[in-house]
């Protein structure tokens, strides 16, 4: 096994969990959603402006950093939903 995965084992499946909120983690969870829809949106006006001002360069890293927010956000919805359908 990768030392890395191995290091992930060691802190997560030896950790003894007595009891975690569902709310919580939910909660936790959107917030971070809000989170990537404010910097998705923002990362959006800012490409726009570099776009109006004929920065191609900079408009394809700004596309760049939405295709990131928008996978970050994806993985976190898949998170949340993985727990709620398994409670």
């Amino acid at each position: 096994m990768d030392n890395r995965y191995q290091k992930i084992y060691d802190n997560t499946c030896k950790v003894q969990v007595e009891k975690v909120k569902l709310g919580d983690i939910n909660y936790y969870l959107q917030c971070k959603e809000l989170l990537m829809q404010d910097l998705i949106q923002k990362a959006q006006e800012t490409q726009l402006e570099w776009k109006n001002c004929n920065h191609e360069m900079l408009v394809e890293y700004a596309q760049g950093k939405i295709e990131g927010f928008q996978t970050a956000l994806e993985t976190l919805m898949e998170v949340r939903n993985l727990i709620n359908n398994n409670k």
